[in-house]
């Protein structure tokens, strides 16, 4: 005669041992993993940055091409009375219609939190860059122009109009790239550009120096000539008197600056 009741036996389908063991696997599986994920994720910024700039680049070939060949200045374009900076002539290139002269100062710089975070807009912003808390550092922080290619000049300003067919080496001049002037402990310092013709203005008055990209080693450049670049540290000219390497600078063609 069968029993009345019949137990059955529950067998969990994994051991403590068993699944600690598992977990420890995909840990190990993550931590491999993160690495590549992380270089993944940098390139895709890096690239998004080469982007914007050549983007910028197209913008600027358009205002030189209206402008009689002429570069803009770092700042000053509609007059003394007015911060019209170069990157605002390139936005109204590329948005006619949404600011009309003589204004035309500061816009491309939006406001995230009101009255607390700034950010640039659009290609105007460096995506390694962060938002900032102080309105006027954020316009410095993320493309700056090469104050000895543009018409404001280092020691000389609004004494003369920069063209650009007048750069001996364009493929071999800096233009603009990755930048970041705005803060220098704690004190605002607003330059729209590298304005000492050497490495060390590109990042000598900030508390953030800009080498954003590769492993935070080098920036990205737009040379004269429309191309981009990524440089590493080391790679950009101490200043424009290096022999073999100086034009990255400057060439001469406004005379002695």
């Amino acid at each position: 005669m069968p029993p009345l009741f019949q137990t059955t036996q529950i067998r969990c389908p994994f051991t403590l041992i068993e699944l600690l063991i598992v977990i420890a696997i995909i840990a190990i599986l993550a931590a491999m993993l993160l690495p590549a994920l992380n270089k993944a994720r940098s390139k895709v910024i890096d690239t998004s940055c080469v982007n914007n700039l050549k983007q910028l680049h197209t913008g600027m070939a358009m205002y030189v091409d209206l402008n009689n060949g002429i570069i803009p200045a770092a700042d000053y374009n509609m007059g003394e009375k007015y911060h019209t900076t170069w990157l605002d002539v390139i936005y109204h290139m590329q948005n006619p219609n949404q600011h009309q002269a003589p204004a035309l100062q500061l816009t491309y710089v939006k406001e995230l939190e009101k009255g607390a975070l700034f950010d640039c807009v659009g290609i105007f912003r460096c995506p390694a860059q962060q938002p900032r808390a102080n309105l006027w550092s954020v316009y410095a922080s993320h493309y700056g122009i090469n104050n000895y290619t543009d018409s404001w000049g280092y020691s000389k300003p609004k004494q003369f109009n920069a063209k650009l067919n007048r750069i001996k080496y364009p493929s071999r001049r800096m233009f603009f790239g990755d930048y970041d002037r705005g803060i220098k402990n704690g004190v605002l310092v607003t330059y729209w550009g590298p304005d000492g013709g050497n490495r060390a203005s590109i990042n000598a008055d900030t508390d953030n120096p800009p080498w954003r990209h590769y492993n935070r080693s080098g920036g990205n450049y737009t040379f004269a000539d429309g191309h981009v670049e990524g440089r590493l540290i080391n790679q950009i000219p101490e200043n424009f008197s290096e022999a073999q390497r100086g034009d990255f600078w400057y060439s001469g063609e406004w005379g002695s600056l």
